[in-house]
């Protein structure tokens, strides 16, 4: 199963495990008890396990799914989320390099020498919170003014963000006659889309946050991550299910960002859940959202276990699968066949959910794959170790002599050798292998006419 990101507290029992998770294990950002949190997460053995199988790792907005020790983790965090405490003025006074101490002193200077351009006295009055943030450019009209108030404004405590945060996205609701209902929006995109409309403004929504994006990058090229968290923190500042502090804004916006990788994205905070909601259905991306009471109905109400499966005979299954599946489309593949493509409500094998048949002179094939909507470009170990086993189970030996999945086969997977799993007669045969894409893991079922 693709792994789930969750928040906020959470109580729920899932293959008869109790799992408490609380936003101060992921929201921790900001807390000043992190030895508390890393006490109490170490000290519970349970959600140690459900955490190494479920972790996903983040670096530079790409994610990878992995083990890590829970405790490495959150001392890990603490280390690299100090405050920042320095002041600019003081920041290179102690290099000790004199070269690199004198180029910081040039470039400071050339920083006093350029103008920003801003008139600060042609900002509306109703904007005054942002000229009180401008204090260092209203003494010195440069652009070492504005770096001094990027960083003062970093160093503010979230209350001051948010207030600032607040300020501007209020001008804009009031400017707009923005239905402060979001209740009453239906789908945000098309609410937004008709309001400016009525207001003249010829674009629509979605790109008008857009050219302001790309615009910002220039020649950059912008990444899945600052599309999505775009389009998330413009839903907030136009009104949408609105955060009260800048801080919740920023973590909920990541949160979801990383939701989109997995097949479940549970949350208890109400602006989340809609936002996140609205941006997956927009962006066609197949995360389900839900609140911690909904999970388990949603979770078996989508198939994703299947547990009258378990000591079923695989061919009795795929028998089965035949006769009850829904035909999706019919279509040419790449060869120019003929294939009929077919989705899977009980997943086979608690993975796949497509079958796609092909008619060949000499056999028919069928072929199972699943097909996820989402971000997502990884799975677990656990996944084909799962199918191998449940493969063995009903099959026993393949015609390699292999039978559970190895740390062989890993090694030969990760160097791309990996011949999977053959099963054969004169009749049909069965195979389970890596498929390039779209397909992803494949299961193979031949049946040869004639024989």
């Amino acid at each position: 199963i693709a792994p789930l990101v969750l928040e906020q507290t959470n109580t729920f029992t899932i293959f008869g495990r109790e799992i408490l998770l609380s936003s101060e294990y992921l929201d921790i950002f900001g807390n000043e008890e992190y030895p508390v949190v890393v006490l109490r997460v170490a000290k519970s053995k349970d959600l140690l396990e459900v955490w190494n199988a479920l972790l996903l790792q983040t670096e530079s907005f790409l994610m990878s799914c992995g083990i890590i020790d829970t405790k490495e983790y959150f001392n890990e965090i603490i280390s690299n989320n100090d405050i920042l405490k320095f002041d600019l003025e003081n920041l290179f006074n102690e290099i000790e390099d004199p070269q690199l101490s004198e180029l910081w002193k040039s470039y400071r200077n050339l920083l006093n020498l350029l103008p920003t351009g801003i008139e600060l006295d042609e900002i509306p009055k109703k904007y005054g919170d942002l000229t009180n943030l401008l204090s260092n450019t209203k003494e010195n009209n440069s652009l070492y003014g504005i770096v001094k108030d990027v960083f003062s404004f970093m160093r503010m405590p979230d209350d001051e963000q948010s207030k600032y945060y607040k300020s501007l996205r209020n001008s804009a609701v009031v400017d707009l006659g923005i239905n402060t209902d979001h209740k009453s929006w239906g789908n945000a995109f098309d609410y937004l889309n008709a309001l400016f409309e009525k207001k003249k403004i010829d674009k629509p929504f979605q790109e008008i946050i857009d050219n302001a994006l790309y615009s910002s990058k220039k020649k950059e090229e912008v990444s899945r991550f600052e599309y999505f968290i775009n389009t998330y923190i413009s839903l907030d500042a136009f009104g949408y299910y609105r955060d009260k502090k800048m801080s919740n804004l920023i973590d909920d916006a990541t949160h979801a960002y990383y939701g989109a990788y997995c097949d479940f994205f549970i949350t208890e905070d109400d602006n989340t859940y809609n936002k996140a909601k609205s941006i997956y259905s927009k962006f066609n991306i197949s995360t389900k959202v839900c609140k911690a009471h909904e999970f388990i109905p949603v979770f078996y109400s989508n198939a994703y276990i299947n547990p009258q499966s378990k000591g079923q005979e695989l061919i009795d299954e795929v028998i089965y699968l035949l006769s009850t599946t829904f035909l999706l489309e019919g279509r040419f593949d790449d060869e120019m066949n003929y294939v009929n493509i077919y989705k899977i409500e009980k997943l086979l094998l608690d993975y796949f959910n497509r079958m796609q048949v092909n008619q060949y002179e000499d056999s028919n094939c069928l072929f199972f794959y699943k097909n996820g909507k989402n971000y997502s470009n990884f799975y677990f170990w656990i996944e084909v170790e799962s199918i191998v086993l449940r493969l063995f189970e009903n099959l026993g030996i393949d015609l390699n002599e292999r039978s559970e999945l190895t740390e062989l086969d890993k090694d030969e997977i990760n160097k791309g050798e990996w011949k999977g799993r053959v099963w054969g007669s004169e009749k049909f045969n069965i195979i389970f292998y890596e498929h390039s894409k779209p397909f992803d893991w494949t299961l193979k079922i031949e049946t040869f006419k004639n024989k």
